[in-house]
């Protein structure tokens, strides 16, 4: 029996490190591994395979892609892996790059999308239309909005 590649993805990447934020990556990994670990040899291939094929990190703060690549590095030891992080020096940037990705079918479709993106003018909307988007037609977002 195959398992199904789940695909994650934080199209604004902020806080989600701590291991104490039910929706942080590690808590993904975490419980990813305990769904898929038994079709790897042990459990760093099972995360590498996580990290290298089921998340997706799309960012504008240089803060956060550097902790990524930290925690990639650092806590989990990985210094030879594929990630699929984008980094660019904006949010509008950020946000030119996955309408471009997605009006040219290259945007993969996410089973899970977690946001926390600015609030400043419409920017948060723009990135709810993106993850509306951006989501498989049974996919769930969770999305931290401004009231």
């Amino acid at each position: 029996m195959e398992f199904k590649t789940k695909k994650f993805a934080d199209l604004s990447f902020g806080n989600y490190l701590s291991y104490d934020h039910k929706f942080s990556f590690n808590h993904i990994i975490d419980q990813r591994v305990k769904e898929i670990n038994q079709y790897f040899k042990n459990e760093n291939e099972c995360k590498k395979y996580i990290i290298s094929n089921e998340l997706y990190i799309y960012t504008y703060e240089e803060e956060y892609y550097d902790k990524f690549i930290f925690m990639v590095k650092q806590i989990y030891g990985f210094y030879d892996i594929n990630l699929n992080i984008v980094f660019k020096n904006s949010d509008v940037e950020l946000i030119k790059f996955l309408e471009n990705k997605i009006n040219n079918s290259e945007m993969p479709k996410f089973d899970y999308i977690i946001q926390n993106h600015p609030y400043r003018f419409s920017v948060h909307l723009d990135f709810f239309d993106l993850g509306l988007k951006s989501l498989k037609e049974d996919g769930k977002m969770i999305i931290i909005e401004p009231s």
